[in-house]
């Protein structure tokens, strides 16, 4: 059964210390976040929505929430050697979970796509701010469960319901993101982390065009840096690394890039 209200009663979440808001309709769950830290002083907070109407990814872009997604907003404090690391450990508590619930094999889209065999099913965009002196993360993560790709209107995306025949409980998946979130942070090392992201890492290995300001960036992701920066080999052999940019053109990615 597919209940999200449930999530208010978490006992799990409570137990790890988490906060459980739920919300039937809001502009962001990342914004409602922001507002719960501010007045709230919600440290540790899972804000999660049915719909949103002002969802937002990367840089802004507009993100598509329909009734029957998860979107959410994960507020938590962030170790400092785990800072530059914050959208890969969420993007493996999600790819993690999903491989316990439902033994699927998805794969993170550097930096921050949910992939699964090209088709995008979610996404992760990572806020971090100071308060009182200790660094918060607003982890938003947004997955297409029980909605269709066709609720979406864009070509190349695809849902749990479409992949596995079936609705699934968006609350089940979240507590399990949340258990696996916490793990990530304080059970794993920065260099562990980086070597389970390269596990799952769909970039690896393809060939990519990699926009970084006004550069132009073009080869084959050959490795990760510490930092979860992508090393990109050029056509001329030389090892470019890439920290921040937008991928443009992917190898193997069937939804529209950049």
């Amino acid at each position: 059964m597919d209940n999200l209200k449930e999530i208010e009663n978490s006992i799990l979440l409570r137990n790890l210390g988490y906060e459980a808001f739920y919300l039937r309709k809001t502009f962001s769950t990342m914004d409602f976040a922001r507002e719960a830290l501010e007045f709230g002083k919600y440290f540790r907070a899972v804000i999660v929505a049915e719909e949103q109407v002002r969802g937002r990814g990367r840089k802004g872009r507009k993100w598509v929430s329909p009734r029957g997604g998860l979107w959410t907003t994960i507020v938590t404090p962030i170790p400092r050697d785990k800072l530059e690391l914050t959208s890969i450990i969420a993007g493996l508590a999600v790819t993690v979970s999903l491989k316990e619930l439902y033994d699927l094999n998805v794969q993170l889209k550097w930096p921050n796509d949910i992939i699964y065999l090209g088709f995008k099913l979610g996404g992760i965009l990572v806020e971090n701010l100071i308060y009182d002196n200790e660094i918060i993360s607003l982890v938003g993560i947004g997955i297409n469960c029980n909605n269709s790709s066709l609720d979406l209107g864009v070509e190349g995306t695809i849902s749990l319901r479409e992949i596995l025949g079936r609705r699934v409980s968006r609350k089940e998946i979240l507590e399990k993101i949340v258990v696996n979130l916490e793990r990530f942070l304080k059970e794993y090392t920065a260099f562990e982390i980086i070597e389970a992201y390269k596990r799952y890492c769909f970039s690896l290995g393809r060939k990519v065009k990699i926009k970084v300001n006004e550069e132009i960036i073009e080869g084959i992701v050959c490795d990760i840096t510490n930092k979860g920066g992508l090393i990109v080999r050029t056509s001329r052999k030389d090892e470019v690394i890439v920290n921040h940019g937008d991928i443009i053109e992917h190898e193997g990615a069937k939804y529209k890039l950049g």
